[in-house]
């Protein structure tokens, strides 16, 4: 199982279901506007994994291009570029974790884990 969601198979329907059915900050909240029509403008465009529409909306200069070419509004891309990075996180140095687990941060150092996402893919070898 990997660390975080595999961006390279999922297609937009995913996230547009993602969208309607989790619970969104307020400011989020415009993402579901318009998002049929938004979503099938972007797929038209050739974006059909979210890992394509991570790299695109990455630039302003990309986001400007993709918002001409599809007729969805900039802030919207940008919304929802924010969102699409949230999605993975990165990872906590374990490091940071309190004083009192700091035994075990450093035994886990010494085995060369020293993030949540090492810590992570170490756990699911077993």
């Amino acid at each position: 199982m990997p660390y975080y969601i595999d961006f390279d198979t999922l297609d937009l329907g995913y996230l547009k279901k993602r969208l309607l059915e989790e619970d969104l900050i307020p400011s989020q909240l415009p993402l579901r506007d318009n998002i049929d029509n938004h979503c099938h403008a972007l797929t038209t465009s050739g974006i059909t994994t979210l890992s394509r529409l991570g790299k695109v909306l990455q630039k302003d200069t990309d986001i400007k291009n993709l918002s001409e070419q599809t007729k969805v509004p900039t802030e919207y891309l940008k919304l929802l570029g924010r969102v699409l990075r949230g999605y993975t996180p990165k990872p906590a140095l374990l490091s940071e974790y309190p004083k009192k687990d700091q035994m075990i941060v450093l035994k886990l150092a010494q085995q060369k884990i020293k993030d949540s996402m090492c810590l992570w893919i170490s756990a699911h070898k077993i």
